[in-house]
């Protein structure tokens, strides 16, 4: 590959310096694998870059064709933060081993955003890097055009729930990024329903809440958006947040005679925590967590986790 120069001379001059890409062998870093959808939820800016300067790292010292899909931010921006975060993205760049995208041409080229046609241009981004000879490609997406006037963007949700058909097939590593304060809860919510992955202190970890796009997309939950959000609350001015309900829903369980403990369990289960979150921070070990919640589903009358959140959701979607 013709890349693969410019890959060994940066691989050696970091080694020397000590400085980021010698810090992944290959049996290290991320832990995500080739086919891998991650959401990465994040609060700061500097916390998102931080997360994607070892990202890109870890993927050019394997061979693989970087790819940073931006919504609104300018390129030069987005290069100076990654090169304040450790990462030489003017380099690779240069030497056509990373590309920055607009968000745009993947997915509202036309000014209106289509599922099948996002999916399309994403599958020939792929394609075209792995034709060229990388190894493996992997992708950061802003998703943060779907909260802007993006004609056809109510239809997002549905977008990613189908890649994960789409990206099983094909050696990239793709991860979708959701600025915290800007997605309104609901669609964060949501969106943890649509990723098999998710990042958590910058390591892939299984997402406990993930739903099978047969299940997600028969869901009223893939039909919301900012646009369908924003005409909700002009109709109804005093919708109650994300918090209410599930305060709501909390309250309508406790017939079912649960302990305090296990009425914890079940809030920390609405705020999408793993069981090792949840025993962290109820301080409990977890094979507690876990028989407190066989508890919750026999009493309830449920098996498994996500009948517990398919619940919560529709309660949450008749709001």
């Amino acid at each position: 590959m013709e890349n693969r120069g410019l890959i060994n001379t940066i691989q050696e001059n970091f080694t020397v310096r000590g400085a980021v890409l010698s810090r992944f062998p290959k049996s290290a870093g991320t832990g995500l694998l080739p086919g891998d959808h991650a959401a990465l939820v994040y609060d700061r800016s500097d916390e998102k870059f931080g997360f994607l300067s070892d990202f890109f790292s870890e993927g050019s010292a394997n061979g693989e064709k970087l790819v940073f899909y931006l919504h609104e931010q300018k390129e030069e921006d987005a290069v100076l933060s990654l090169e304040q975060a450790g990462f030489p993205a003017r380099l690779l760049i240069g030497g056509g081993i990373m590309e920055v995208i607009d968000c745009s041409r993947i997915f509202f080229p036309n000014g209106r955003f289509n599922p099948d046609e996002g999916l399309a241009e994403h599958r020939r981004v792929v394609l075209d890097a792995l034709a060229a000879g990388f190894r493996g490609v992997r992708v950061s997406a802003d998703m943060s055009w779907a909260m802007g006037p993006v004609e056809g963007a109510e239809s997002f949700m549905e977008y990613e729930s189908r890649f994960n058909y789409f990206t099983r097939a094909l050696s990239a590593i793709t991860v979708c990024n959701y600025h915290r304060g800007l997605f309104p809860k609901e669609v964060v919510f949501n969106a943890m329903q649509t990723h098999p992955v998710v990042l958590k202190k910058g390591m892939a970890a299984k997402n406990p809440y993930y739903l099978d796009p047969g299940v997600f997309l028969a869901s009223e939950s893939a039909l919301i958006s900012n646009d369908a959000l924003r005409r909700k609350q002009a109709v109804k001015g005093n919708n109650r947040t994300i918090q209410m309900v599930r305060a709501a829903f909390c309250d309508r369980l406790k017939r079912y005679n649960l302990t305090p403990q296990e009425g914890r369990v079940v809030e920390c289960m609405l705020h999408f925590r793993s069981n090792q979150d949840i025993a962290q921070e109820l301080h409990i070990s977890l094979n507690t967590v876990k028989q407190h919640s066989k508890n919750v589903y026999r009493k309830i009358g449920i098996n498994k986790r996500m009948e517990l959140v398919s619940q919560f959701m529709r309660l949450l979607e008749s709001e």
